[in-house]
């Protein structure tokens, strides 16, 4: 499993593995540390900051050069990926690139905000997770954006019709 989060929330995940899946195997990547294709595939979870991935292609004095980091995660499979924050995928273009060049079997998007500025938080999301049709920038534009802003109100069904099938809201009271 691959968690790419911002920085700030890297110690949060790290702490909620130890706390539910303290059996789990982690290795956190955020800044300079050094990670082989091996190392990597053999932790049960690897969180990665954000900062990080979207730097990929640049190097920076004292660390391994995250073009380095890239070439050892590009050589790992992963079952799972763990967007946090991913209200900001539409944002970066680093980021992009990067979770692109990753093999990977299941996407998953978390946030607390899936539209924060505008619809376009929410179509990096729908992009990143694939979801048919919809991460089509044409059907997008054409069939969301365009009628959402003229607001018409079919579109705001199609969306939350969309929505229905892909968010899961939970309550800050319930407890996982």
């Amino acid at each position: 499993t691959l968690v790419i989060a911002p920085m700030t929330l890297c110690p949060q995940w790290q702490a909620e593995i130890e706390r539910f899946a303290p059996w789990m195997s982690f290795i956190t990547l955020h800044n300079d540390e050094k990670a082989t294709s091996a190392e990597i595939a053999s932790k049960d979870i690897v969180i990665i900051s954000t900062f990080l991935l979207s730097s990929s292609g640049r190097r920076s004095a004292g660390n391994m050069g995250s073009s380095q980091l890239m070439k050892e995660l590009r050589r790992v499979h992963f079952h799972r990926i763990f967007l946090d924050e991913s209200h900001y995928n539409n944002t970066g273009g680093r980021v992009k690139s990067a979770l692109s060049q990753l093999s990977l079997t299941h996407r998953y998007a978390v946030t607390g905000t899936p539209v924060g500025h505008s619809l376009a938080d929410l179509y990096g999301q729908v992009r990143f997770l694939r979801v048919p049709q919809f991460c089509r920038p044409d059907f997008w534009k054409q069939c969301i954006e365009t009628p959402y802003s003229d607001h018409d109100y079919y579109a705001l069904n199609v969306l939350r019709s969309m929505l229905s099938r892909m968010v899961i809201r939970h309550s800050e009271e319930q407890n996982l």
